[in-house]
């Protein structure tokens, strides 16, 4: 408790004394350095002799970009060693040397691993890319299954997902701008434009919302939808339903789950998210189980879900 007072206290009145001591948290941790020129952060780590640069917008959520640092630069091509977030640009996928519209922290193909690691959709499927962001897994289910319903509730992320669907020309993706929750309607919603998207709801709480910095968020009013009226908006039936929606997935399973238990829905889900001091994973498998779903996790480094009925 009084840790939590002094920490308020050192963010609210010494916030730029506070930002430097996160950081040099960071540093003693994971071995990288700082610069912070204006209007941006950049993260420095030695690989072997160079220096690799990522470079990010100020509001950024650093820890985050800090411990999955190495999976960004095996994702994506850097320009002598410099991977620049810190602007709207498009970047390159070292997989498939695919470009992406992206201005923040996008999902990648080390993400993919844990959401196609059971249940794979085919060609007959339908996917609710649920939480699209800028739309690397709306692109990679397109080319495995019928369609996909991409819901992503922040427009600046929405209309970088619409860019890279018109982009990549995917005819079978459709773009939302809606997010999904227990109930139709609206919700407050906070992005800090940097990878922090949070509903303000009392339910989800977490650390995302304590690591946004006071003063760099844009409130925003988001429209919202249960699971039946998403499906009735789409005019699809979806057969898998992947969720990367920063907490708020224990909201939507359980405020859906007498809808979810009528049906045979394969869930990939990443949970991660601290909520009450718990990842949600935990809490998912338990009301999982009580609607007869079977589960499990897969790909740690990421904390996927998947969740299915036995036929």
């Amino acid at each position: 408790m009084i840790k939590n007072i002094i920490e308020q206290i050192l963010k609210t009145v010494f916030p730029n004394l506070w930002q430097k001591f996160c950081l040099y948290r960071l540093t003693s941790k994971y071995g990288v350095k700082f610069r912070l020129p204006q209007n941006s952060i950049w993260i420095i780590k030695k690989d072997n002799d160079e220096d690799l640069i990522l470079k990010l917008p100020r509001k950024a959520f650093v820890p985050w970009h800090v411990a999955h640092f190495n999976e960004i630069f095996d994702s994506w091509e850097s320009h002598s060693g410099i991977i620049d977030l810190s602007v709207p640009s498009f970047l390159t996928m070292k997989k498939n040397q695919k470009q992406f519209f992206l201005f923040q922290t996008p999902e990648d193909d080390h993400v993919a691993k844990g959401y196609l690691a059971i249940n794979k959709p085919n060609k007959n499927d339908i996917v609710f890319d649920i939480g699209a962001n800028h739309g690397v897994m709306s692109y990679i289910y397109s080319s495995l299954c019928k369609r996909v319903c991409a819901f992503e509730p922040n427009p600046y992320t929405y209309a970088a997902l619409c860019t890279n669907i018109l982009h990549h020309k995917l005819d079978n993706v459709t773009p939302y701008l809606a997010g999904i929750w227990s109930n139709t309607g609206e919700v407050d919603f906070s992005t800090n434009l940097g990878g922090g998207d949070v509903i303000l709801d009392e339910s989800i709480r977490n650390d995302l919302i304590l690591g946004v910095k006071e003063g760099s968020v844009i409130i925003m009013k988001i429209k919202v939808l249960n699971l039946e009226d998403a499906i009735k908006l789409t005019g699809c039936f979806p057969t898998h339903i992947k969720m990367d929606i920063e907490g708020a997935e224990l909201n939507v399973i359980k405020g859906n789950s007498d809808f979810i238990s009528q049906h045979n829905f394969k869930f990939a889900i990443a949970c991660y998210h601290v909520i009450g001091g718990e990842r949600t994973a935990e809490r998912l498998i338990e009301m999982f189980k009580s609607i007869g779903y079977k589960t499990e996790l897969v790909y740690l480094e990421w904390v996927t879900l998947h969740a299915w009925k036995e036929k």
